[in-house]
């Protein structure tokens, strides 16, 4: 699922920014993004990120939560443990980003599992 939110910038009302949030809603551990975009991605909060992020400097490779600022080349990691609230708060402080809306938790629906009977 992906919600996409105009951002104003009060100095520069006529700049396009947006804040898009993506949520796998049937993946565990349950994996979301959080993505500043000003023409490109210019600030990323990945949870639970399915893939290695290589960072392009040498600096190694992050498995866990990361963050990363444009050009978005290498991550941060951030090993917190937090709700989708939570981080979605993170986010926002982390962007200066004023949220005036109301918030709702995304509809995740665990895995089914199968069973076979003989």
């Amino acid at each position: 699922m992906t919600c996409k939110l105009p951002v104003i910038v009060p100095d520069k009302p006529w700049f396009k920014v947006r804040m898009d949030m993506v949520t796998h809603v049937h993946r565990l551990p349950q994996k979301s993004s959080f993505l500043l975009i000003f023409n490109e991605r210019i600030f990323a909060l990945d949870v639970n990120p399915g893939l290695i992020h290589n960072n392009r400097d040498g600096s190694g490779a992050i498995d866990c939560t990361h963050w990363t600022v444009w050009p978005c080349d290498n991550a941060e990691p951030d090993r917190r443990d937090m709700t989708h609230l939570q981080w979605f708060g993170q986010f926002l402080e982390r962007a200066n980003i004023n949220f005036f809306g109301r918030y709702e938790s995304p509809p995740y629906k665990p895995e089914q599992i199968a069973f076979a009977y003989d």
